[in-house]
């Protein structure tokens, strides 16, 4: 693209007005990127008066966009002021949607909440007693904890200052016990549940408040058998109705693979991982889908570390395979799927141990 000047002979200054002018007028501010070149031949200030005409352009160009920004900041604020001014002159006040809360609340028959928002200064407006003791009536009757062997003690004891009159708790104690991250309070025995207290007081006593659900519905009998056996004093059974589907089901109910060149290792973060095992888990479940006709959303990957959930999701991406959901152990726990695999990870090391294996929570 070249540019004529108004004439042949003229100084650098000139020049640069000249230019300036015809760039600017013929719209060309809005299109930096095109390149113009004068056509006049200075011997020694050519280079100079474009760099300095483009130095100007540039500023000017800058300067229309820092104008437009402004122009259109002040159009958002006065939008989001008339929106505010529209719900402040339609909406629910304040002190109306307080009583519509604290109505639907007391005429609840049921409250369902984590055990932390049930201590809420929100709900404890309404339903605390706020240091009365006398003409004090509770709302709940009874308090129902669900997975109460994976919350910590004191955690369970926030529902408690309601005045309850009945306690149910709702757990396995032989699974996964609450997550404390301090050595300190682990020593101190933070990580017991109020569950387990009972459980193990109760334990003890001819009479005991404590039932077992001793009926499974999910897994397959002859999985079943192992934990039955060894954890649960062969007191777990297994439902009929689970028995009939095994049989139409084209796998084997449990399958155990040894990958002998497995090998861990661990990342600078001190996740782990295991490569070998990892590729060898998505081409299994590859053969799962092509085989037993099985939708990917019906089966699951469970990998203790969150190096190898990283890795499982890239291979399985590559594969096509994304539907195929990968979880921690933790994550999966009360989950359900047609077909589970679970990539233990841990190999050969320099350590010789087995990290969360040991104990007695490696069930």
């Amino acid at each position: 693209m070249s540019m004529s000047t108004p004439s042949q002979k003229v100084d650098n200054g000139s020049l640069v007005k000249s230019f300036e002018k015809n760039v600017i007028t013929k719209g060309w501010a809005e299109r930096p990127n095109l390149v113009a070149r004068p056509q006049t031949k200075s011997p020694a200030g050519d280079k100079a008066v474009c760099k300095i005409s483009f130095n100007i352009h540039r500023q000017r160009s800058t300067s229309k966009l820092e104008i437009d920004l402004r122009k259109l900041k002040v159009k958002k604020d006065t939008i989001e002021y008339e929106c505010g001014a529209e719900n402040r002159n339609h909406g629910v006040p304040p002190e109306e949607r307080e009583q519509i809360r604290r109505s639907l609340l007391l005429n609840a028959d049921v409250i369902c909440g984590t055990l932390s928002s049930i201590g809420s200064q929100a709900l404890l407006e309404v339903f605390g007693n706020n240091g009365r003791k006398e003409n004090f009536k509770p709302h709940f009757k009874c308090i129902i904890i669900d997975e109460a062997t994976q919350a910590c003690e004191l955690d369970c004891l926030i529902p408690l200052q309601y005045g309850i009159s009945k306690l149910v708790l709702v757990g396995d104690p032989e699974q996964l016990p609450p997550t404390v991250l301090s050595k300190k309070a682990a020593a101190r025995n933070f990580g017991q549940s109020l569950f387990d207290r009972y459980y193990l007081f109760f334990k003890q006593q001819e009479k005991t408040p404590v039932i077992m659900l001793n009926t499974q519905y999910r897994m397959d009998e002859e999985i079943c058998t192992f934990p039955s056996r060894y954890i649960y004093n062969s007191k777990l059974l297994t439902d009929r109705s689970v028995s009939s589907k095994s049989k139409s089901f084209p796998l084997y109910p449990y399958i155990v693979f040894d990958i002998e060149e497995g090998e861990e290792k661990s990342s600078q973060a001190g996740s782990i991982c295991n490569l070998m095992e990892a590729e060898f888990t998505v081409q299994l479940c590859e053969f799962i889908v092509q085989t037993s006709k099985l939708v990917p959303e019906k089966i699951g990957i469970i990998a203790p570390y969150q190096k190898q959930k990283s890795i499982l999701l890239g291979y399985l991406k590559d594969k096509h395979l994304s539907g195929i959901e990968v979880g921690t152990v933790d994550g999966f726990q009360g989950r359900e799927k047609h077909v589970i695999v679970l990539s233990c990870v841990r190999a050969k090391s320099a350590s010789g141990t087995i990290g969360l294996y040991a104990g007695k929570y490696s069930r």
